[in-house]
């Protein structure tokens, strides 16, 4: 008679260990699977570089699409679009797109890769401050030492705006209820003491007054202008120059529109003594609504 044979107690018990022991090797196994999808998952991230931009108007900025890790940084094949037709892209597809920057505004652009999506904010302005111009208005007035800027209004309404998109900054200038003659501008003598505060700006002869306006509440009819000036300390101040055509100004539109004025419009102005870098009045049969930003001397 054969002779049943039973595993010892030693043998059942090396049985579950080995078991216990494999089971969690798997169980360890999964954790730290778990863990590292985790943690990819946690660090891996989809971008465009750069993430928001100030581009200015007629020039051009390179996006590029990356994934970003704890290893790196690799270009990502991306799906582009843009939001708006102020901007526009040179592909939609690749690694990076060069977008355009047509007309003023604010642009949104996507690219998608792998189920992700990331977004770049731009805003297309009127210029980037620097060496080579007087800001008279750009969300604050001259800080530079010895002056004692002010805004004044003559009869219309004025009120500083930062909802939806401005030409350059976070705010603008609005002027309200304007009739025939209303105007408002920028001193750079606040209190109208003697002596009168000036500023020397002679190096912009050759230069230009520049800035911003959009129409807000309908365009201009026949015999209507909207027209600026500068004056110094001395002298009679000149007559105003009508914005048109040639200073980049259509009355028939709503838009953004950036207007460039030659200092030579205005003779007879002693630019070492410039007292009102800017002043904007209105020639008008009926109640308009104007906005104006980036006001600026430029070379």
């Amino acid at each position: 008679m054969r002779k049943m044979l039973y595993p010892s107690q030693n043998m059942k018990n090396s049985c579950i260990s080995i078991f216990f022991i494999l089971s969690g090797i798997a169980f360890s196994c999964f954790l730290g699977c778990e863990k590292k999808d985790r943690l990819t998952a946690n660090t891996f991230q989809f971008a465009i570089n750069p993430p928001a931009a100030a581009v200015v108007k007629g020039q051009a900025q390179t996006l590029k699409a990356q994934g970003v890790s704890p290893g790196g940084v690799a270009a990502a094949d991306a799906e582009w679009s843009v939001s708006s037709t102020a901007g526009a892209l040179n592909t939609q597809f690749g690694p990076q797109v060069i977008l355009q920057a047509n007309t003023l505004g604010d642009v949104m652009v996507t690219a998608t890769w792998n189920g992700m999506t990331a977004t770049s904010q731009i805003a297309i302005v009127t210029y980037i401050p620097s060496a080579s111009t007087f800001d008279v208005y750009t969300d604050e007035l001259p800080t530079e030492s010895g002056l004692d800027p002010d805004i004044f209004v003559l009869g219309l309404t004025l009120t500083t705006f930062s909802s939806g998109y401005v030409a350059q900054g976070n705010e603008a200038q609005r002027a309200s209820n304007t009739v025939n003659g209303d105007n408002w501008g920028v001193t750079l003598d606040k209190t109208a003491g003697a002596p009168v505060t000036t500023k020397d700006l002679s190096s912009f002869s050759g230069g230009n007054l520049k800035f911003a306006v959009r129409l807000v509440n309908r365009t201009l009819g026949g015999g209507e202008s909207l027209d600026v000036r500068i004056e110094s300390a001395v002298g009679g101040p000149p007559g105003y120059v009508p914005l048109g055509a040639g200073h980049g100004f259509s009355g028939a539109s709503l838009e953004w529109q950036e207007i460039t004025v030659p200092i030579t419009a205005f003779p007879g102005v002693d630019l070492s003594q410039v007292e009102i870098p800017f002043r904007i009045q209105v020639t008008t049969g009926s109640s308009l609504t104007f906005d104006i930003d980036a006001i600026r001397w430029q070379l």
